[in-house]
């Protein structure tokens, strides 16, 4: 009897024992370090497609400009902290453009979306009517990195970006400003559903 209750107690303590949580492996950790770069592919793809969908009737520029925001840092006196966020900002422009032109400035929709060509009917009509858009593609944009991607902050800041983006372009591409008084130029966003 008493080896019977041994081998009951033995038994009991060997089941109720649960192992460790294994430990992550370096390809876990590879994993999650590469949670961006397929979007970022993705991305670099879809900039072809822009040409194959519009390089008839557009020239199609990929810009970088300093938002007016700074980033964001964890350590807010940390190295880079207080620098301002480098905002990738795409302009498609008439190909027959001779002089100014009005602008469309297009702000994607999503909580982490991007510019994609499906956008290119839309586009392809506001540049066939003689209109230079802008799109700017604002902190939490996926497509272009981890880092702008974790910039995100709902609402904020990505509406400054977009503003940036319009303040930038009146300065620094041919646009006409005396037809923006006379409300040529426009702001519009996509949305998902």
């Amino acid at each position: 009897m008493k080896r019977l209750a041994f081998l009951l107690l033995l038994t009991t303590a060997a089941f109720a024992q649960t192992p460790p949580p294994p430990e992550p492996t370096p390809l876990d950790r590879h994993d999650r370090s590469m949670d961006r770069s397929f979007e970022d592919v993705e991305r670099t793809v879809d900039d072809a497609l822009w040409h194959f969908k519009l390089g008839d009737a557009a020239d199609i520029n990929i810009y970088r400009i300093a938002s007016s925001k700074p980033r964001r840092e964890t350590n807010a006196t940390g190295a880079g902290a207080g620098n301002p966020l480098v905002l990738p900002v795409y302009v498609f422009s008439p190909k027959n453009l001779k002089g100014k032109a009005p602008a469309l400035i297009f702000a994607h929709g999503g909580v982490h979306g991007r510019l994609t060509s499906s956008y290119s009917h839309i586009f392809r009509e506001a540049i066939e009517r003689g209109y230079v858009v802008v799109s700017p593609e604002y902190r939490g944009s996926i497509g272009h990195g981890s880092d702008l991607y974790d910039q995100i902050d709902y609402g904020g800041s990505e509406i400054d970006d977009v503003h940036d983006a319009r303040n930038w372009a009146a300065q620094s591409l041919p646009l006409s400003t005396a037809r923006a008084s006379a409300s040529s130029d426009g702001v519009t966003a996509g949305t998902r559903r």
